[in-house]
């Protein structure tokens, strides 16, 4: 329900300071929504696309290692979620992880060629998996109805 302003591809590279102030820059997916959107995008930066690459190359990237990078990305939930505890954290970011797969998968389609083939079968295999979860959950909640 929520209509916040969202970036689209939200990461450090498209934030400039100037005049100690945050200003982002390539505002060609903005929308309006829910934060969960621009959090997503964060986790592809941060935590799945390093996955595919050595340290070397996040370095080059990011300015940051892979561990530096998940840990920047880690900080920003904790302090985004910061009235949660860490179990609600855990399953919030199991949560981000199986809609990002999904995601990364549609995005094909809209995207073409994008994405590696080893990119899109990890994510495949992700929102299946997720997929799968979700509705243990459903089917989980039904009986304890019952």
């Amino acid at each position: 329900d929520a209509q916040n302003f969202l970036h689209g591809d939200y990461h450090t590279g498209n934030a400039i300071i100037t005049d100690n102030k945050i200003q982002f820059i390539d505002l060609m997916f903005c929308a309006k929504g829910h934060p969960v959107f621009d959090i997503l995008c964060m986790y592809s930066h941060y935590v799945f696309l390093p996955s595919f690459d050595s340290d070397e190359a996040c370095i080059l990237n990011l300015g940051l290692d892979k561990t530096g990078a998940e840990d920047l990305y880690n900080l920003f939930i904790k302090m985004y979620y910061n009235d949660k505890t860490d179990n609600e954290i855990a399953n919030v970011k199991e949560y981000i992880k199986g809609v990002h797969a999904a995601r990364i998968c549609l995005a094909d389609v809209a995207l073409a060629n994008v994405f590696s083939n080893e990119i899109l079968q990890t994510a495949k295999k992700r929102a299946l998996a997720f997929y799968e979860q979700l509705n243990k959950f459903k089917a989980d909640i039904i009986n304890s109805l019952c």
